[in-house]
């Protein structure tokens, strides 16, 4: 026989699940008899003797499928506190509680106090977010990196974010300059070098430029 030793590097109950699992299908025996180390641990935990490697690798698989489910049970679990968990955008969720708007990272843990009457999924680097009425930006770091200066305002994309000023829409640049003026009844976010806007009865779409290129009025 060879010694082999584990692969992996996780929390001692996944060390000790490897051990029963090989021991209860009879793929591996162990060394040490019973004498007992830090914290009530074997010297079956420390280390593995097999005749196959293979099987070894197969226990690994299903111990690391333990370790992924108990990760998952802990993000449900820390997720749990929030009225609203929107889905990971950038590594950053949208959560709400308590009417309060915030960001957590994947695992659950606030990154951006909830702070914000309203919150949208971060895109490019900035997050749009609603204070006292008005949206503006943060970053990752909950830095107001654009004043709460809007009735409304979208996520960024391909640069521009969409923002709305009384009744009217135009887009601003990641420095918050009104780069396409509002005059449009409604207006979406920049998809593929376009954008689609709406003046009056009319839909059509534009350039970054602000230029019509498809469905122009006469």
């Amino acid at each position: 026989m060879r010694k082999c030793m584990p692969k992996f590097n996780l929390k001692r109950r996944y060390i000790s699940a490897f051990v029963c699992i090989a021991l209860l299908n009879g793929l591996v025996s162990c060394s040490g008899g019973n004498s007992k180390g830090e914290e009530g641990t074997n010297d079956a935990e420390q280390e593995v003797i097999s005749e196959s490697p293979a099987k070894v690798i197969e226990i690994e698989e299903e111990v690391a499928a333990l370790a992924e489910e108990d990760g998952d049970d802990e993000i449900e679990d820390s997720e749990a506190e929030f009225d609203y968990v929107g889905e990971v955008s950038e590594g950053l969720k949208v959560v709400k509680k308590d009417g309060f708007y915030g960001y957590v990272e994947e695992k659950g843990a606030v990154v951006i106090p909830l702070a914000f009457d309203d919150a949208q999924a971060f895109r490019e680097g900035g997050g749009a977010v609603k204070k006292e009425g008005k949206w503006g930006f943060v970053d990752k770091n909950g830095e107001l990196i654009i004043p709460h200066k809007f009735d409304k305002a979208t996520s960024f994309f391909e640069g521009k974010a969409a923002f709305r000023k009384g009744a009217m829409w135009g887009y601003i640049d990641k420095e918050g300059n009104e780069v396409i003026s509002p005059k449009y009844d409604f207006a979406f976010p920049y998809k593929n070098g376009k954008a689609k806007v709406q003046i009056g009865m009319d839909w059509m779409l534009i350039n970054h430029e602000g230029q019509c290129v498809e469905n122009c009025p006469n």
